[in-house]
C-alpha cells in the first residue's frame, strides 16, 4: 500500500505542480517543492489529510486568477509592494507547508492524533493568512498596523483590515471543515473540540503573522517615501533584512504547530 501511495503522490503532485507553472503559479523550484511535499503527504497521509493541503493550494490559485480578472489595480499594488510575486517558488511552498509535513511525517511514525492536530492547525494557518492577505488587499475600508493601529498601505504586512480578518476566518473554518468532511469516510478519532481548536489556532495563526510582519518584517521606503517590501533601490527603515514574509509565514506555522500539538495532548 506505502508503494502505491508513493505512486500515486508523485504521479498527483506532478500534475498539480507542472499544472500551476503552466498557468504561472508556481516557478520552476517550486516544481520540486510541490513534487516533494505533494509525495510525502501522500505516503504519510490518507484520503482525508490529502484535500486539506490541495485546498490550501487550490483556492490561493484561485482567489489569485479571479484578482487576475477582475481586480488589476490589487494586481499592480501587490507588484509595488511584495518582493516575490505571482508564482511561489520553493521557499514559499515549503515556507507554508514544511511543519505540516512534518507533523504529518509524526503523526505516521507514532499515531500520535496531537501530531495530526498539529498538521491541520498548521494547514488552518496557512490558509487562514493566505486568504487574509490575498482577499485583504481588495478592502475598500482602512487598513490598520495591528500593533500602533495607525493606517497603513493596504497589502503591506503587519496590516489589518475588516475585509481580511473575516476572509482569514472563513479560509481557517473551510480548511478544518474540508478534514473533517473527508474524515466521516476514514473515521479518525478527532472530536469537535479538536475541530474548535484547529479552527481557532487557523484564525490566531493569521494574527500571529500580522504582529511579526509589523514587528520584524523589513520594510523599506522609495525615492518617493513610499513603504514597500521590496529590497531594490530603497533605504530600510522598519524590521530586519533577513525576516522576509517567507520567514515570518515559516515562523506562524511552526508556533501554530507546536502550539496545537501542545493543547491536544
Amino acid at each position: 500500500m506505502t508503494l502505491f501511495y508513493l505512486i500515486l503522490g508523485l504521479l498527483g503532485s506532478s500534475f498539480i505542480a507542472f499544472f500551476g507553472f503552466y498557468f504561472k503559479a508556481i516557478s520552476k523550484s517550486g516544481i520540486l517543492a510541490t513534487i516533494f511535499i505533494g509525495t510525502t503527504i501522500a505516503v504519510c497521509g490518507n484520503f482525508s489529510t490529502w484535500p486539506v493541503i490541495i485546498f490550501l493550494f487550490g483556492s490561493s490559485f484561485c482567489i489569485s486568477w479571479v484578482k487576475k480578472l477582475l481586480f488589476h489595480r490589487a494586481i499592480q499594488k501587490e507588484k509595488e509592494l511584495h518582493q516575490k510575486n505571482e508564482a511561489r517558488d520553493a521557499l514559499q511552498i515549503f515556507s507554508n507547508t514544511l511543519p505540516a509535513t512534518l507533523c504529518l511525517i509524526a503523526f505516521y511514525t507514532t499515531n500520535n492524533v496531537a501530531f495530526l492536530v498539529g498538521y491541520l492547525a498548521s494547514l488552518s494557518g496557512a490558509t487562514a493568512d493566505t486568504w487574509s492577505s490575498e482577499i485583504g488587499i481588495l478592502s475598500t475600508g482602512k487598513t490598520w498596523d495591528i500593533l500602533t493601529f495607525k493606517k497603513i498601505d493596504q497589502g503591506l504586512s503587519g496590516g489589518i483590515s475588516w475585509l481580511g480578518t473575516i476572509s482569514g476566518c472563513f479560509g481557517s473554518l473551510f480548511s478544518t471543515a474540508c478534514f473533517f468532511f473527508f474524515n466521516l469516510f476514514t473515521k479518525i478519532p478527532l472530536t469537535y473540540t479538536h475541530f474548535l481548536l484547529i479552527f481557532g489556532i487557523g484564525i490566531l495563526a493569521s494574527a500571529i503573522d500580522s504582529l511579526l510582519g509589523s514587528l520584524f518584517q523589513a520594510k523599506y521606503k522609495t525615492i518617493h517615501n513610499q513603504l514597500t517590501e521590496k529590497e531594490e533601490n530603497t533605504q530600510l527603515v522598519k524590521g530586519i533584512t533577513w525576516i522576509t514574509n517567507d520567514v515570518v509565514n515559516l515562523s506562524t506555522n511552526l508556533i501554530s504547530a507546536f502550539l496545537a500539538i501542545f493543547l491536544a495532548k
